[in-house]
């Protein structure tokens, strides 16, 4: 596989939080883990936030971001949620030019993630 096309992921869980580390390029070729994972994980109960921290995110297209609203509205329909920790530059671009920022909470700095409360 040319490594200028991977996705990669490093899956965490902290109690009702997981925290998806991606890297490298999220397009519509290398996703499906990603929307596998993230469909798995926002219709399982125990978990309240998915939280995807995307600074080493190269290159994003657009079907990347129907995978992230798409779980943004399961979560949101059971009471939890998807945030977007640290965006790449480009990532952040995407967000603002689309206003998906309006969907999916994004937060830019990891020290702005607040705790999840019992």
């Amino acid at each position: 596989m040319d490594p200028m096309n991977v996705l990669t992921m490093e899956r965490t869980q902290d109690g009702a939080r997981i925290l998806l580390q991606l890297g490298g390029v999220a397009s519509l070729r290398t996703s499906r883990e990603l929307k596998d994972v993230l469909h798995d994980d926002s219709v399982r109960e125990s978990v309240r936030q998915i939280v995807l921290e995307m600074s080493g995110i190269e290159m994003l297209d657009s079907s990347v971001l129907g995978i992230l609203l798409e779980a943004q509205q399961k979560l949101v329909r059971r009471g939890a949620e998807l945030v977007i920790l640290t965006p790449s530059d480009e990532m952040n671009d995407l967000l603002v030019m689309t206003d998906l920022e309006q969907l999916i909470p994004v937060v830019r700095h990891p020290d702005k993630l607040a705790p999840l409360s019992a």
